[in-house]
């Protein structure tokens, strides 16, 4: 916290203000997830939610799966 206050603060220059745009775009967001709520309720903010847990689970467990392998055979070969 002590090196990263200084350094922001170095570099960024002093006369740096947010733009406008990036304002009126979450503005922008936080209406349309008002409205989704109201006209589809709640829930519809889920929608979509399986495919995409289908589709990383298989990745992550690749992953994973890889990552353990990799290690132990790097570990056999040049110890630890």
């Amino acid at each position: 916290m002590q090196e990263g206050g200084p350094a922001g603060a170095l570099a960024q220059p002093p006369d740096f203000h947010p733009s406008p745009c990036i304002d009126d775009f979450l503005k922008g967001v936080c209406i349309l997830f008002v409205l989704r709520c109201r006209e589809e309720g709640l829930l519809a903010l889920w929608r979509g939610w399986l495919p995409s847990v289908i589709g990383v689970v298989p990745y992550v467990g690749l992953n994973f799966g890889v990552y353990e392998t990799l290690k132990d055979v790097i570990i056999k070969m040049y110890g630890e």
